[in-house]
């Protein structure tokens, strides 16, 4: 860790002490010391494996559903303009309805568990499937020419001539979804009223006002969702390296 990230984390923490010294009601805003109690009490508990690999299960399921589709619905819009016209309005309509509009008609047609990871779907697929899109039209035109003279059957010309420009983008796009997936997903969980997860946790703690649980929880978010972000920067990295 650098020093300025380090001095930034002790300078926000001591923003916060001062914060809750003023507030002086540990009720409404606990202090960091009692939300690390909390944090390290709930590394002892089962409970807590339990809820997190629930979450991070239905986001999964959501965003291999969603990776799937995009690459389908991409690499034939890349491969072809007037599928990309034709799909391009049902894309349009998709982008366009209100986050809140599919959580809730959703919620209200599947409840439970199925509508985390149904939504985790809706809400990420605009952005995978344009990444998708956007990596199929980075081939240069002079590749795309000589791989028609060499006639190329379809299969080869989308894993030796287009998969390297568009792995970048569906990585970046993958790394952008499982952050936004995850914090989407425990919304659509405390909505949804489900048994096991992230978000049940958090409604648990809402509703016998245990700020200090709430703010805990909260930073395990962040700090799982930089990790993941760590995790997919090096495997990018990685790809670029390799296909430079």
């Amino acid at each position: 860790m650098s020093k300025r990230r380090l001095l930034s984390i002790l300078g926000l923490l001591t923003l916060w002490e001062i914060a809750a010294l003023i507030v002086h009601k540990p009720f409404l805003f606990p202090y960091p010391f009692d939300v690390l109690r909390i944090m390290l009490s709930q590394l002892r508990n089962l409970l807590f494996y339990q809820s997190l690999a629930a979450t991070i299960c239905r986001m999964l399921k959501g965003l291999c559903m969603t990776v799937i589709l995009s690459l389908i619905l991409g690499i034939c819009s890349g491969l072809s303009a007037k599928f990309e016209e034709y799909f391009s309005s049902i894309e349009n309509v998709i982008k366009t309805i209100p986050n809140v509009s599919y959580i809730v008609v959703v919620l209200l047609w599947l409840k439970g568990e199925r509508s985390v990871t149904v939504i985790a779907f809706l809400l990420l697929f605009p952005t995978v499937y344009s990444s998708v899109l956007l990596g199929m039209k980075q081939v240069p035109q002079e590749i795309l020419e000589i791989s028609a003279l060499e006639d190329i059957p379809l299969s080869g010309r989308i894993f030796k001539v287009y998969w390297p420009y568009l792995l970048p983008y569906l990585l970046s796009s993958i790394k952008v979804g499982f952050g936004l997936g995850f914090k989407v997903s425990i919304m659509a969980e405390i909505l949804g009223a489900v048994r096991v997860g992230v978000g049940r946790e958090i409604n648990v703690a809402r509703g016998f006002m245990e700020m200090d649980v709430l703010f805990a929880w909260t930073i395990w978010i962040i700090l799982i969702s930089l990790i993941a972000d760590r995790f997919f920067d090096r495997i990018i990295e990685r790809v670029k390296r390799d296909g430079a």
